[in-house]
């Protein structure tokens, strides 16, 4: 080699290269070993596994739950671990491969998360213990996986099923799972094939003779297949060794090289131009720990001048006020009063003078949700049995629902709650962003339930729990017992465990105890009806319509002094990082995709990504939502309100005008169900009023798609139905908005 050649940076050199093993040796000779320390011993290990026909890859599965009312769905959240490991190579698997630390060296590029082929790892071990229905078996093994959770499926993903995918693609393609069709495709895929066999050292050719395009493979019997394919990966895992790791990640970095000088000009290429291929992507991920600029140390160049490396999230920094009044701000900073005032309520849109202190919108709304919890602590602390229930006093739904509701006492919050916390509950969440009219703030249907979705699991864990007693003691049913309590809530508990604000899980063993010690189950009975079956002979019937238990004092009693601690322990932590967590939400989103783009969100995508936090934390103003992060806004929100204040009133009398105008158009009665779809775009006229705040004009046909859910039996057009029901609206809102 002449001197000249020795200078050139090190990537260039391996250009001319022709084998993974000649790489080696390069990286030997230009030191160049010393950045694979980490990950190669940890790449031996769970390739030597997967090639030496042992399990590599281990899933483990816990259950969660989805919704919080009722618990009818489930998901399996999945773990995934590498096998025969050791603590320190654990410990440098999540070193290297968490997503936090992907992220931290660049890589905003890793998914959130990917379907993981286990199986395909496992195949060699597989089909060992199960050869004729290795391929099945191995199907069923592929399971979705969130990376951010998982170091071990990062790993998996990014070396083990690249390698795997390519090595046993011989089964695949005599197993009819390639994919692949016509002559042309099948020659090259065995170019392929024959190129990682030729990079890892093994030697192959009686074994894969047979199953080549036109070696005569339907000529063997099934038994005889399975006896091919079984020497196959007998050869594989006699042959794998140490080094069959260090070739296959000198296999994969030498495509990646010679990809980057293929769309290098003037010598460099940017990150972006380099890794068009999934499969570079991984590389960098698997082998460069998704650092971009410890690829170009190894290829001995220097970064792109265009290139633009975010490499860590910008530290959040959430401006939501303070404790300090605009008179001790503007004493501390020596400016007149006025000014800080303006500038105050320049940021916070808010009118000059109105505001006592530095408090933001966030601020307030803390302020507003811990005294919601104490008067909620205190009613569900007072109830008593044989009074009414409480459910109702969380309000479930968005939206208004006319017509029979059960037990479930719609707006009990009014009736309960204090005036003054209602009244900052209606202020606090009365309007609303929807992401398409980011300019438009419209009205929210029911501040009281977006305030409890914003309150959280929190909410959702205490008022069911104290309902779940009551209505096993009080009846008529309970959606759960008393036992079944931990699983039945178990979502919320792992969210309030990962905010920071776990449940003290002796909660549920007191509850437990105190249930033995509950009165005898006493049946209830619906009314008594009587039937005339003849003149002179009439029955009576009732019939048993739950049960009941007396004793809901102590659950109540252990519930609230459970409720009560973890309120004094957690409560004002929890709700901060209720808030936290929305906004960091959004800061780290919008920093990847910068990363990624090299530019910032469109605003209507930013206006997706940030409409959850805006309408929980702000208000709808999504402008004021950028002040609180320091981002530059490109909104101009305006307030817009035709929304009745008597929401449920308004419906209503939809409801009796589409009646009488619907039930008299068709000359017969109303059907059953015909009622129901009445009762229902009773409900859905306030949604039609949130799109004409939005809109500036009643929505047509076509944008209100909520309306095409009615069910067949009317004989109308939909589109005269249509115009009479917003005719109906609009007529109503003229009566009901204040001149």
């Amino acid at each position: 080699m002449s001197e000249a050649e020795v200078s050139e940076p090190f990537g260039r050199q391996v250009t001319d290269l022709t084998s993974a093993e000649l790489l080696l040796a390069l990286e030997d000779r230009e030191q160049k070993t010393e950045l694979f320390s980490a990950i190669d011993p940890l790449a031996a290990v769970a390739i030597g596994r997967a090639l030496k026909r042992e399990i590599a890859l281990l899933v483990e599965r816990r259950r969660t739950y989805r919704n919080a009312q009722p618990r009818s769905s489930s998901s399996n959240k999945v773990n995934v671990v590498i096998a025969g490991l050791d603590s320190h190579q654990e410990q440098i698997l999540a070193d290297i491969y968490s997503v936090e630390q992907q992220q931290l060296r660049g890589a905003w590029f890793l998914p959130q998360k990917a379907t993981l082929k286990v199986g395909l790892v496992n195949l060699s071990a597989i089909f060992l213990q199960y050869p004729r229905y290795a391929h099945g078996i191995s199907d069923e093994q592929s399971t979705k996986v969130v990376f951010a959770e998982n170091p071990a499926a990062v790993f998996a993903w990014t070396v083990l099923e690249p390698l795997c995918a390519r090595l046993f693609l011989p089964l695949e393609i005599r197993a009819d799972r390639s994919g692949l069709k016509g002559r042309d495709e099948h020659l090259s895929a065995w170019e392929e094939i024959d190129r990682l066999v030729a990079a890892l050292g093994f030697r192959l050719n009686d074994e894969l003779a047979v199953m080549r395009y036109g070696g005569g493979w339907k000529h063997l019997s099934s038994e005889e297949k399975i006896a091919a394919k079984q020497t196959l990966l007998a050869s594989i895992a006699n042959q794998a060794t140490e080094s069959t790791a260090k070739r296959f990640r000198a296999f994969c970095c030498l495509d990646l090289i010679i990809n980057y000088y293929t769309h290098a000009r003037n010598g460099r290429a940017t990150r972006k131009q380099a890794l068009t291929r999934i499969s570079d992507k991984k590389a960098l991920v698997g082998f460069f720990q998704g650092d971009w600029l410890r690829f170009l140390e190894y290829l001995g160049e220097q970064p792109h001048p265009d290139e633009q490396l975010t490499t860590a999230l910008p530290r959040s920094k959430f401006f939501v006020g303070g404790e300090k009044t605009p008179a001790d701000v503007a004493l501390e900073k020596g400016v007149p009063l006025e000014e800080v005032e303006r500038v105050v309520s320049t940021f916070w849109d808010v009118p000059r003078r109105t505001v006592p202190q530095l408090s933001s919108p966030v601020e307030e709304r803390v302020g507003v949700l811990s005294d919601f919890w104490f008067a909620f602590d205190e009613i569900h602390a007072r109830q008593a049995s044989g009074a009414k229930s409480l459910w109702g006093l969380i309000e479930e739904s968005r939206s208004i629902r006319i017509g029979w509701q059960g037990l479930y006492h719609s707006g009990l919050y009014q009736e309960l709650l204090p005036q003054p916390v209602l009244r900052r509950i209606e202020e606090s969440w009365a309007g609303i962003m929807f992401p398409r009219w980011p300019n438009r703030i419209v009205s929210e249907i029911s501040p009281h339930a977006l305030m409890a979705e914003t309150f959280g699991p929190a909410l959702a864990f205490w008022h069911g729990c104290a309902l779940s007693a009551w209505f096993v003691c009080e009846g008529p049913s309970s959606r759960t017992d008393i036992r079944g309590m931990r699983e039945y809530f178990q979502r919320d508990l792992v969210a309030l465990e990962q905010l920071g604000a776990p449940i003290d899980v002796s909660l549920f063993a007191e509850m437990n105890k105190a249930e033995t010690l509950l009165g005898p189950v006493v049946p209830l009975e619906s009314p008594r009806e009587q039937y005339l079956l003849q003149p002179g002979i009439q029955v009576s019937v009732r019939s048993v319509i739950g049960s009941r238990r007396s004793g809901f004092e102590s659950l109540r009693d252990i519930i609230t002094q459970y409720r009560r601690e973890w309120a004094n322990g957690h409560l004002s932590s929890y709700l901060r990082a209720r808030w936290e967590g929305d906004l960091r939400e959004i800061t780290r989103i919008h920093a990847e995709k910068r990363a990624d783009k090299g530019k910032s969100l469109p605003p209507p995508q930013f206006a997706r990504l940030a409409a959850v936090a805006t309408n929980r934390w702000f208000g709808g103003n999504i402008s004021t939502l950028c002040a609180a992060i320091g981002e530059k806004s490109f909104f101009r929100p305006m307030r817009v309100s035709l929304m009745p204040a008597d929401r449920r009133g308004f419906a209503a009398k939809i409801l009796t005008s589409l009646q009488t105008l619907f039930g008299s158009t068709g000359g017969t009665p109303l059907t059953h169900l015909q009622n129901l779809d009445l009762e229902q775009l009773a409900g859905e006229s306030l949604r039609v009023v949130q799109l004409r705040e939005a809109l500036g004009r009643s929505p047509t046909f076509k944008e209100f798609k909520r309306f095409v859910r009615l069910k067949p039996g009317w004989d109308l057009n939909f589109e005269q139905m249509w115009h009479r029901y917003v005719s109906l609206i609009e007529a109503e809102l003229c009566l009901t908005i204040p001149s």
